[in-house]
């Protein structure tokens, strides 16, 4: 049996989304599910963490799927960039620019939105009321391990340049 996402939208309570957004910047999402959830489909809500944490991010708000095509982007991108010629370099950079720096920051809170949604859907028609808090406490939220990751990543690449100038 298939089942449908889709839900009237005064069918999630303020309770629930609370569980799974977590205490991170809870007040910040409640205010703009509210407001999405009064529309359809994405709606344009610039996120500022999406726009220099990027995959980080989405990662830290436990978006695997989106962080998955993120990433392979990103590898797309670079491996294009190395066989093209120059010309095509540029409608290249042009369209990563606008997916990465445009696209995702602007749609983020609504994408965002769109995930906590299903999860919640899916966990009332699968999970016993009884274990719904803590596992919507425990699927959703954020990854607060997540918030070392860029640290060690600037690290490491800072040792790399370090030691690449021992090098030469």
């Amino acid at each position: 049996e298939i089942i449908s996402d889709s839900l009237p939208n005064d069918s999630i309570d303020e309770k629930l989304y609370k569980l799974a957004i977590g205490d991170r910047n809870c007040d910040y999402y409640l205010s703009k599910f509210k407001t999405f959830d009064k529309g359809n489909g994405l709606q344009a809500s610039f996120n500022i963490y999406a726009l220099f944490g990027g995959v980080f991010w989405l990662l830290y708000r436990k978006l695997y799927g989106l962080s998955s095509i993120y990433v392979l982007l990103i590898f797309t991108i670079s491996y294009l960039e190395e066989i093209l010629p120059n010309e095509g370099l540029v409608f290249l950079n042009l369209f990563s620019f606008a997916y990465l720096s445009i696209y995702l920051p602007i749609y983020a809170n609504s994408l965002y939105h769109n995930s906590v949604k299903k999860k919640i859907i899916r966990a009332k028609r699968t999970v016993h009321p009884s274990m719904l808090d803590i596992y919507l406490i425990n699927r959703c939220g954020v990854n607060r391990w997540m918030l070392w990751i860029p640290i060690v990543v600037l690290f490491g690449y800072i040792l790399l340049i370090i030691f690449n100038q021992y090098d030469k």
